[in-house]
């Protein structure tokens, strides 16, 4: 009679979710084995192990070339096999380009639309989360409603997204749900009790109130749905932990940039979307960050790795792949000489910081960002400084004013990241002002009176980079350049997006060997974590920017 072989480990289902039991007789090789899988843990009362189901493929592919056989228990073996049909499902679900549906709304949805949709149901049916991240202006909140309406078990609602856009949605849901019932909260505290205990199938709500409001907190939410979602992309702030505290049956995550500097951002937004599908941040960052010596992330590596695990759970499309018929945006970069009394005035500013870096060898880059701020103010305009203006105001606003007499008959929207400078800008060429500590009111009636009126000229800061339609204008000016370029991008799409009919006109004023030009040439390299990462190019070791980068720009003549 042939004696069966007992397996070296059998692993088996834990009492606690995410995690493998792990059992095998005592042997000091097998020990060493599983201590290479980072977070395991041993059971001292229960003589076993047990590890993140995550780990159990490295687990495999290390016990075969140690020669060691693992056996896994029918539950797990038709776990893993029902979790690879569902990925392959989802897989699937992102390649179709259109389907038939029936929804309750006078809108006509574009093909993409629908299979976007589509897609939503199928994610959240099989694995209860998912990341919308459609390139900005493809409309990603009418897909997340027409998901709604699909789900009418989907009683209880909330709707997370930036102050400035609560107003946003509600217009939004007008428009195209308006049988939807929904409440907007905000207000005194008093007021925002009533609001939160009001019978609405949808609640919309800033991020702030996660950390002022407790009945957010103890709530039963059937769904929370997370607009601009790298809102909660630092992992270590209050309000990401008390978002992904939330108690929710369903996620879904908005972003038209959902890797905006770094790589665990990403990692951040998909704990919220999928908790463990990453792991821990801590392993996260382990295994994919490449830090120097002194603890600072300089790049990244298995980048192929983490776009394979999060393939399935994500979608994104861009304009020039579902929106062929949607005018294109023309670039110019508009090249300015500062006035002898403005470069004087950066170059001395400029000499300063150099010698301050070099005095403090131990600077973090976030310390000399802070620092190139100050060169960033002065080439847009002294007067953010503190100092007196020449006759005739600065260089740039001379150059926008420029741009309003050549495009008379074209609304121009000029983005600035300075409130200061809006308010300059905007006072000086009787402009329309919009910056982030206008109320949600006051925010609505600037974005009608120059989307409907006379007005040429919309001056707004990063606050009217989220969640605004500006289609009304085609022309689109960069007065200062963002250190992020999905921010440059959010702004264009304020114009660029559906509902636009002429070709949209990018103008970026960049003031010659200043921060201006060197800023554009360092941040290039950052388009290229988002296209490894959401694209399908070569994998490799990203590089972050670094001191000398920064270094070489203040330098730079």
């Amino acid at each position: 009679m042939e004696v069966a072989v007992r397996p070296d480990i059998i692993v088996s289902s834990a009492a606690k979710a995410g995690r493998l039991v792990l059992r095998f007789p005592y042997d000091a090789t097998l020990v060493a084995l599983v201590k290479t899988v980072p977070d395991r843990r041993y059971h001292p009362e229960e003589k076993c192990w047990s590890i993140p189901g995550f780990s159990l493929r490295d687990l495999q592919a290390r016990a075969v070339q140690a020669r060691v056989r693992v056996h896994l228990t029918e539950s797990v073996a038709a776990a893993l096999e029902q979790g690879q049909r569902d990925r392959f499902a989802l897989k699937a679900a992102k390649d179709v380009q259109d389907v038939d549906l029936t929804l309750p709304t006078a809108t006509l949805l574009y093909p993409y639309q629908r299979a976007g949709v589509a897609f939503l149901v199928e994610a959240l049916r099989r694995f209860k989360g998912a990341l919308l991240a459609d390139d900005m202006g493809l409309g990603k909140s009418l897909q997340a409603l027409s998901l709604l309406a699909l789900a009418a078990k989907l009683d209880n609602v909330l709707i997370l997204c930036p102050a400035s856009i609560k107003y946003v949605w509600a217009a939004e849901i007008e428009k195209h749900y308006p049988q939807f019932s929904y409440t907007i909260v905000g207000g005194t505290p008093e007021e925002r009790k009533i609001q939160w205990a009001e019978r609405s199938r949808i609640k919309i709500a800033n991020y702030e109130l996660l950390l002022r409001d407790a009945t957010v907190k103890v709530r039963d939410w059937d769904m929370v749905v997370a607009d601009e979602c790298t809102r909660i992309k630092n992992y270590q702030a209050k309000t990401t932990r008390a978002a992904k505290g939330l108690n929710r049956r369903y996620s879904l995550g908005l972003s038209g940039a959902p890797v905006e500097n770094r790589l665990e951002e990403l990692h951040s937004i998909f704990d919220f979307v999928m908790p463990g599908l990453l792991g821990p941040g801590w392993l996260f960052v382990a295994r994919h960050c490449v830090k120097n010596h002194f603890g600072a992330v300089v790049g990244y590596r298995g980048i192929d790795q983490v776009r394979e695990r999060i393939g399935p759970h994500y979608l994104r499309r861009l304009k020039a792949e579902v929106l062929p018929e949607l005018p294109p945006k023309v670039m110019t970069d508009v090249q300015l000489e500062l006035s002898k009394g403005e470069w004087e005035v950066y170059d001395g500013i400029r000499q300063q910081i150099v010698e301050f870096v070099e005095t403090n060898p131990h600077l973090a880059v976030a310390n000399v960002l802070t620092e190139i701020l100050r060169l960033k103010q002065c080439a847009d305009d002294v007067r953010l400084l503190g100092l007196p203006q020449e006759d005739g105001g600065g260089t740039k606003i001379k150059a926008l004013r420029d741009i309003l007499e050549a495009g008379e008959g074209h609304k121009i929207v000029a983005f600035t990241q300075f409130a200061e400078m809006a308010k300059l800008v905007a006072g000086e060429l009787e402009g329309i002002l919009f910056y982030g500590d206008m109320s949600p009111e006051e925010r609505a009636a600037a974005i009608q009176e120059f989307q409907e009126g006379a007005g040429q000229l919309f001056v707004s800061t990063e606050a009217g980079a989220y969640g605004v339609t500006l289609t009304a204008a085609d022309i689109v000016v960069h007065i200062d350049q963002p250190w992020n370029p999905a921010r440059l991008r959010q702004r264009e799409d304020r114009l660029h997006r559906i509902g636009q009919t002429s070709s949209v006109q990018v103008i970026n004023l960049l003031a010659r060997r200043t921060v201006d030009e060197y800023v554009r040439r360092i941040i290039h390299r950052k388009r290229e974590l988002q296209q490894k990462v959401l694209g399908a190019e070569d994998d490799g070791v990203y590089q972050t920017v670094t001191k000398s980068d920064l270094l070489g720009l203040l330098k730079a003549d």
